[in-house]
């Protein structure tokens, strides 16, 4: 080799390369290829049909509490209700405390018991006690129940069920020159307590009160009463009411 090469690199030259030719086609294997996709998709169908059969077969089998309440009517409740006229010594004689409302000069005591059978799930929901005198529609200015679960004053649901039932309309707000204000003086229990106990003081007269003429005034008779049980949930969206005396 000659020195005039010494320091030149040698390149060979380059030779296109074919492209590997195609594999023959097959119809045996093209088909084996779509039964295997086919058996695919028929397993896939397969199986979510199972699943949707599973699911047939089992969400008829729950029953969520809305359906039990919605079923809850007044015969279910089986209210049950007395009321008597009693003295001072047979009042606290009923109160665990020996501590019912005392009754002075002309004024009169009126005990009452009161039994329901509450809804399949009584979560949430309350009974409300309303004791009216069907005379003047006002209700006694106190009254005191046996069991400290009991709450005294009225609900968030009044004014819904005075709205729902026209022959208890007189427990909602009513309009007193530019505002609203409420009379009402209910016996608030949870349901699942099933009974209560009270007793009823009627004030001969309402002169010096808050809210004169429009509370229920003695002499009054038990047939003069009233009593109205109301099972509701905590607005008043479900509601159950009985007139259980009078």
């Amino acid at each position: 080799m000659s020195d005039e090469l010494d320091g030149v690199t040698l390149v060979a030259p380059l030779r296109e390369t074919a492209p590997a030719p195609a594999p023959a086609f097959s119809v045996d294997a093209a088909v084996t290829r779509v039964r295997a996709i086919r058996r695919r998709r028929v397993l896939t169908a397969a199986a979510a049909a199972v699943i949707v059969a599973a699911g047939a077969v089992v969400v008829p089998s729950v029953r969520w509490p809305w359906q039990d309440r919605a079923a809850y009517t007044a015969a279910a409740a089986h209210v049950s209700a007395r009321l008597w006229p009693v003295d001072q010594v047979a009042a606290d004689a009923l109160m665990p405390a020996g501590n019912a409302p005392a009754a002075t000069g002309g004024d009169q005591l009126i005990a009452g018991t009161v039994t329901w059978s509450p809804p399949p799930d009584a979560t949430g929901m309350s009974v409300s006690l309303y004791l009216i005198d069907k005379r003047t529609g006002t209700m006694p200015i106190y009254w005191e129940p046996t069991n400290e679960a009991v709450l005294i004053g009225g609900s968030n649901a009044d004014n819904v069920i005075a709205r729902r039932y026209p022959w208890l309309s007189m427990v909602g707000e009513v309009h007193i020159g530019n505002g609203w204000t409420n009379y009402t003086n209910s016996l608030v229990a949870p349901a699942s307590l099933r009974t209560v106990t009270f007793i009823a003081l009627f004030i001969h007269s309402d002169e010096g009160t808050v809210f004169p003429g429009h509370y229920a005034l003695a002499p009054v008779d038990v047939g003069d009463l009233m009593l109205a049980v109301v099972i509701h949930d905590e607005d008043g969206s479900r509601t159950v009411a009985v007139r259980a005396v009078g």
